[in-house]
């Protein structure tokens, strides 16, 4: 769809959303007299009374405050004479104000019911809108980035200047051209499927962002930054270059992937506003999921999604740390598996497996002290993940008063520092 149908989808939807208001508020302005009428003809002097009051007591009534109105001027709670229910003794004008007062309730329901279906289409339309609006400014920006690209563009006979380095957690500048726009070829996704035809319209750049989620859906990690590794290592690029910035970005404002970021407490980053590292994790959504079957890929569970089905949605600091340790302990050699089905030890959070060396490892601190007995395995061993150096070392130390004789420890601060200097434990005994 061209950026000029975009356009024109977005103010048809901004004009159905402007009629319905207005449908909406005519209705409730009609019924409102109707009942105003009608309050009028059952208690003429009440009504009389409140207008001189308040002119427009009437229409700030809400339905239960009409309901109760008419009740009372059906039960005849005011002395007779004064207007607030009409003198009738008879037992058929009775029969009529209650049947008045039940169509009245009718009325009011019919008039609640079409107001909540109107408020429900306004809110879609609004959020149809709101999604409309974020793809025609990625279609502008992206309009924009090449044009600035074509103009900065140097003369044939005039060498490329040299692209600064870039860091990896550096943001880049809307418009600003990748390497790859510098006379380079565009990253291809080897084997990637075209973009399903009823989903192309939620992606910029398919060869790039289809390829992160099928990534995701292939390995089941939820490391971000490793997601990002290991879809440069893919499309044959650097996994700072700038052509693989912002990739999750889109992705999670259009509801493909969730993504979060966590700080690892009390660690050390020059690079985040409180001095603290941190640590992103992503996962598939399930508008991600179904565009990912819909090209023949059925997506592996998640290390986020387990996590979370085993501890709990409100641990995502916890899921990002064992996330963090997962990808580190794969560096280094092992393989990985996060939440393993183990009776010994039911509380473990990662196996890592090299050659005949098999370690459970466990995420925690040492405030409050862990449950050791849910931590070693059925020969006693233990291994342990703290978030900071000092954690560790308060670990170790309970663990040691605890009688456990025998475990590995390491933590996330000396790993992501890469202080370990390859090493993935930094303390055994």
């Amino acid at each position: 769809m061209t950026d000029a149908a975009y356009g024109r989808t977005w103010a048809q939807l901004l004009d159905a959303d402007h009629a319905l208001r207005a449908l909406a508020e005519a209705q409730l302005r009609e019924y409102v007299g109707v009942l105003e009428q009608l309050a009028l003809s059952l208690a003429p002097a009440e009504v009389d009374a409140r207008k001189r009051e308040d002119p427009a007591w009437f229409r700030r009534l809400t339905a239960p405050e009409w309901l109760a109105f008419f009740g009372a001027a059906a039960r005849g709670r005011q002395p007779a004479g004064t207007g607030w229910a009409p003198e009738c003794a008879e037992p058929a004008g009775e029969r009529g104000d209650h049947e008045e007062l039940a169509r009245l309730r009718r009325d009011l329901a019919v008039v609640q019911a079409e107001n909540n279906r109107l408020r429900d289409l306004a809110q879609q339309l609004r959020q149809e809108k709101a999604a409309l609006a974020a793809v025609v400014k990625e279609k502008e920006r992206g309009a924009r980035a090449a044009t600035q690209g074509a103009r900065a563009r140097p003369a044939p006979a005039a060498a490329p200047p040299e692209a600064d380095p870039v860091q990896p957690d550096a943001a880049e500048s809307p418009g600003s051209p990748s390497p790859a726009g510098r006379g380079g070829a565009e990253p291809v996704a080897p084997g990637l499927p075209a973009a399903p035809a009823k989903y192309a319209r939620l992606f910029d750049n398919w060869p790039v962002q289809g390829l992160a989620l099928v990534v995701m859906a292939t390995t089941g990690w939820s490391l971000r930054r490793a997601v990002l590794r290991r879809l440069a290592e893919q499309l044959g690029v650097d996994e700072r270059d700038k052509s693989l910035h912002d990739v999750f970005a889109p992705l999670a404002q259009r509801n493909l992937i969730h993504q979060v970021t966590e700080s690892v407490d009390a660690t050390v980053g020059t690079a985040a506003q409180d001095g603290q590292v941190r640590v992103a994790i992503v996962r598939l959504a399930n508008l991600g999921q179904r565009v990912l079957n819909e090209i023949g890929i059925t997506p592996a569970a998640s290390e986020w999604g387990r996590l979370e089905a085993r501890d709990g949605a409100d641990q995502v600091k916890h899921s990002a740390w064992v996330c963090a340790l997962a990808d580190h302990a794969r560096q280094r050699g092992f393989t990985t598996e996060v939440c393993p089905p183990a009776e010994r030890p039911p509380g473990a959070d990662v196996l890592l497996t090299r050659g005949d060396e098999r370690t459970y490892v466990t995420v925690c601190n040492a405030d409050p002290p862990p449950a050791w007995d849910r931590l070693a395995d059925k020969d006693g061993m233990l291994g342990l993940c703290a978030p900071t150096r000092q954690g560790r070392n308060d670990l170790v130390s309970a663990a040691k008063a605890a009688g456990i004789v025998h475990g590995w420890a390491t933590d996330l601060e000396v790993l992501l520092s890469g202080g370990d200097q390859g090493a993935f434990w930094a303390e055994t005994w």
